[in-house]
């Protein structure tokens, strides 16, 4: 019985030195961490994490979880952090998630230090420096992305929502394939496919002339906040290129006038309403 004594006392100082070595474990992520995508806040005390969402809070019992050679902070719960799945663990010390949503463009969570927040949202000028005059009428290639919801660049409202991709291309016989797709989250918003004469692809070529598109090119700025885009790209027979882009909060605003470029093909793309 003393020896049973014994190595049940042996037991339970092991489990409690693991609990300890857990606990220490969690150490490096006591306090606040803020989302850099959103406003969703973390707070660490112990094992303990508490979430905030707007008016929103949640409270959870945590562990940490290799996977691989992967790191998770998990929750003690089957369902991780409700809508959110558990916290992956960069090498760079940063804690990312996703919304687990089964149709939809889910959110991805960033989660910093609030001393590092500012930092993570200042927009970053990544512009070239390419040739700002383009002499060539002659497209091989053109790719216009953006993404449609009501709120920027004042659009037209008749575009329907989701993420519009205009491309472009010369067949071997100078005609142009011209394809238009509006992606919602989990259906096509519309589409287009047509092939387009060389008169056509030239009427585009003049609107990014009088558009005074190659003044802008290279333009390029960005964050790190994981929010839409923006592209404008033309590759011309002759050679030359126009690069035009955003991403992150910098995609905001347009330094041009994209609902004018998107108006060339408008009527093309809303007269075949069978994808709304």
């Amino acid at each position: 019985m003393k020896r049973k004594g014994c190595l049940l006392l042996s037991l339970l100082v092991l489990l409690g030195l693991a609990g300890c070595t857990a606990s220490g474990e969690l150490q490096d992520f006591q306090g606040k961490w803020f989302d850099v995508n959103g406003e969703t806040v973390l707070d660490f005390n112990g094992n303990k994490l508490t979430v905030t969402w707007r008016q929103w809070t949640d409270k959870y019992t945590v562990h940490l979880e290799q996977d691989g050679s992967l790191r998770y902070i998990t929750s003690d719960k089957d369902y991780d952090f409700g809508a959110m799945s558990r916290l992956e663990i960069r090498d760079d010390g940063t804690l990312w998630a996703y919304e687990q949503i089964l149709d939809g463009e889910g959110h991805t969570y960033h989660f910093v230090r609030e001393e590092a927040l500012a930092a993570e949202k200042e927009i970053r000028d990544e512009s070239k420096d390419l040739p700002k005059t383009i002499e060539s009428r002659e497209i091989d290639e053109f790719s216009l992305t953006l993404k449609i919801d009501g709120v920027f660049y004042d659009l037209d409202e008749d575009w329907p929502h989701g993420v519009f991709s205009w491309t472009m291309n010369r067949n071997d016989d100078g005609t142009y394939q011209n394809d238009v797709d509006i992606m919602g989250d989990s259906y096509i918003a519309a589409r287009y496919q047509g092939t387009e004469d060389a008169a056509y692809a030239e009427g585009v070529a003049d609107l990014i002339q009088q558009l005074e598109l190659p003044a802008l090119n290279g333009y390029y700025k960005t964050n790190n906040v994981s929010s839409h885009s923006y592209s404008l790209y033309v590759t011309y027979t002759s050679g030359e290129k126009l690069r035009i882009g955003a991403s992150g909060d910098a995609a905001d605003e347009c330094p041009f006038d994209v609902n004018a470029l998107m108006a060339y093909v408008k009527d093309k793309v809303l007269e075949n309403p069978a994808y709304y």
